[in-house]
C-alpha cells in the first residue's frame, strides 16, 4: 500500500498512472486478500525490462559502475532476504531442535545474518539451512562493502571534479606558453644562422662569377 501511495502521489498524472499505467493492479495487489494480483506487477516489470533491452541495462551498469554495483548488490540482498528466509523456514520447520519456526523469526534471522550482526538467538540447525545462512552472510558482506565504496566515491567525486587540471590552471597554461615561446625563439635563431650561411655563400659565388667574367673580358 505504501508503494502504491508513493507511486500515485509522485506520478506526473495520477489519473494516467491509475488507469493507463497499471495503478489499479498495484492497488489490488497491495490488498491482503488479493495478493495474487502481484503477479501482474512482475509481468509488467519484465515487460518494461524487455522493452528497455538487456544491452542498455549492461551499458548503464558499465557507464556508472559504482551505482550499478550498489543496485546489483541491493537486488541480490533483497532476493536473498525473500527467498532465503522462505527456504530456511521451509527446511527448519519440523526439524529436531529447530528454533526458526515462524515467518517473523525467519525474517529476524535473515536481517541479523545479512547485516553480519548475528545475535545467535535464532539459527539454522539443518545442513541446507546452514548453507543458506553462509550465502546470506557473503551477500551481506558484499552489500556493505559496495555501499561503503559507493559512499566514498560519492564524497570524493566532487573534490576530484573541483581539482583544477592542467587545462584550467592559469600557471600551467603560462608555463606552456613560455615553453612555446622559447622553442619558437630557438628555431628562429637557427633559421637566421642558416640564412646567414646561405647568404654568405651566395655572395662568394657572385664575386667569383664577377671575377671570372672580368678575366674573360681582359683576355678577349
Amino acid at each position: 500500500m505504501i508503494d502504491f501511495t508513493v507511486r500515485f502521489v509522485s506520478a506526473p498524472s495520477s489519473r494516467g498512472y491509475f488507469f493507463r499505467g497499471g495503478g489499479w493492479l498495484d492497488l489490488i495487489g497491495s490488498l491482503p486478500l488479493l495478493r495474487i494480483f502481484r503477479l501482474f506487477r512482475i509481468l509488467r516489470v519484465s515487460r518494461l525490462l524487455r522493452r528497455y533491452g538487456l544491452r542498455n541495462v549492461i551499458r548503464d551498469l558499465v557507464s556508472a559502475p559504482a551505482q550499478g554495483g550498489l543496485l546489483l548488490a541491493a537486488f541480490f540482498a533483497i532476493a536473498t532476504m525473500e527467498f532465503g528466509c522462505m527456504f530456511v523456514l521451509g527446511v527448519e520447520h519440523g526439524a529436531p531442535g529447530a528454533n526458526i519456526l515462524t515467518g517473523p523469526e525467519a525474517l529476524w534471522w535473515g536481517m541479523t545474518t545479512i547485516t553480519t550482526v548475528g545475535y545467535g538467538d535464532v539459527y539454522p540447525v539443518t545442513d541446507p539451512g546452514q548453507v543458506a545462512g553462509s550465502i546470506t552472510m557473503l551477500i551481506g558482506i558484499a552489500l556493505i562493502g559496495t555501499f561503503t565504496g559507493y559512499l566514498a566515491n560519492t564524497f570524493l567525486a566532487p573534490r576530484s571534479a573541483a581539482t583544477p587540471s592542467d587545462d584550467d590552471d592559469p600557471r600551467a597554461q603560462l608555463e606552456i606558453l613560455l615553453r612555446q615561446i622559447d622553442e619558437n625563439a630557438r628555431r628562429a635563431a637557427e633559421l637566421r644562422q642558416t640564412c646567414k650561411g646561405r647568404g654568405a655563400a651566395l655572395i662568394r659565388a657572385s664575386r667569383c662569377a664577377c671575377q671570372l667574367n672580368a678575366r674573360g673580358s681582359a683576355a678577349g
